[in-house]
């Protein structure tokens, strides 16, 4: 993605992804023609904090050990 959004956009793609497991509330908010899905919950938070935890890492992508535990 990165080569395709620098050639057609002139735009940089730099992303961190962060991945976590668990349960979290889903739901649209906001009056109507103004809904957003968003997502609330402990699991919502703890990713949040996974996917800033790259910057520190040096890496692009994290995910939990709770995640790392279901798909080993």
């Amino acid at each position: 993605m990165k080569p395709f959004f620098a050639s057609m956009y002139d735009a940089d793609f730099d992303i961190r992804i962060g991945l976590h497991y668990g349960e979290a509330v889903i739901g649209s908010l906001g009056s109507i023609g103004h809904e957003r899905l968003t997502a609330i919950g402990d699991v919502v938070n703890v990713t949040s904090r996974i996917e800033a935890a790259n910057k520190d890492a040096g890496t692009r992508l994290l995910i939990s050990e709770a995640l790392y535990d279901q798909v080993e």
